[in-house]
Formats: C-alpha cells, sequence, structure tokens
C-alpha cells in the first residue's frame, strides 16, 4: 500500500521533506546520511519505487481518508536495519527513531479541511454594507 502524497508534501517546508529531514538528524548509525538518502529511503517507505517516483505520483486533489502508515513505519524499520553500517543498531532504537518522526506533516494524515466556496456574485458595494445610525 502507497501513502499519498500531495503537493504540499513535497515543497520545501513541507510534510515529507520534514520527516526526511528528521529522518537524517535522527540517524541511528554512525555514518550520517544525505538528505537525498533520507529522502529516497522515505520514498521507499512510503511504497514508491524511489524519491523520482514518489514526486511523479503526486495527487493534486485533497486527501479523502487517513492511511493507515503502520506499513510504511515497518518498511521503514527494515530499511534503516539493513542499510549498509559499520556497527549494528539496537532494533529498539531504529523503532524509537520511527515513532519520533513527524508523520502528522504529510497532508494525508490529516483530516479534510473544507475548501470554501466561491459564488459568481459581486461583492458588497460600500452603500450596502455601511450601517445604519438613524
Amino acid at each position: 500500500m502507497r501513502v499519498p502524497l500531495y503537493d504540499h508534501d513535497l515543497e520545501t517546508k513541507g510534510g515529507f521533506k520534514r520527516i526526511a529531514k528528521k529522518l537524517q538528524k535522527n540517524w541511528p548509525h554512525s555514518e550520517p546520511i544525505k538528505l537525498t538518502n533520507a529522502m529516497e529511503i522515505l520514498a521507499r517507505a512510503l511504497g514508491y519505487q524511489s524519491y523520482f517516483h514518489a514526486h511523479r505520483s503526486v495527487n493534486s486533489p485533497s486527501p479523502q481518508k487517513i492511511p493507515d502508515l503502520q506499513p510504511a513505519k515497518e518498511r521503514l524499520k527494515f530499511l534503516v536495519l539493513t542499510h549498509p553500517q559499520d556497527m549494528p543498531t539496537s532494533p529498539e532504537a531504529i523503532n524509537e527513531m520511527v515513532e519520533g518522526l513527524p508523520w502528522h506533516a504529510l497532508q494525508a494524515t490529516s483530516p479534510k479541511m473544507p475548501q470554501p466556496t466561491f459564488t459568481s456574485k459581486a461583492s458588497p458595494t460600500r452603500e450596502a454594507v455601511k450601517p445604519n445610525y438613524e
């Protein structure tokens, strides 16, 4: 199952990049990783083949239902655990790191916000909104 990504998620301060930066910062292995590597790993955990694939698969409408993130979290734990490393990292440390990521920042995990509705009616004139003091 793929966790849907939306335009806002891939913006500079969007949810996907927030999670990837936190993943990079809290990387549990002794060798740090680059942000691009963190984005690749996160994209694979969310069910995409690569970050490029995730970027090309962006959904434009608002999410309809909140996806289950547990499969993505489990895939991320596996990807981190099996990442080439010089020293083994405990599964507990990886679990703590994955659970501490800001998953709520993804647009798909937020409740659907009502969209403003626009009508073709003209805005009221100044006279129409002028208070009557008589």
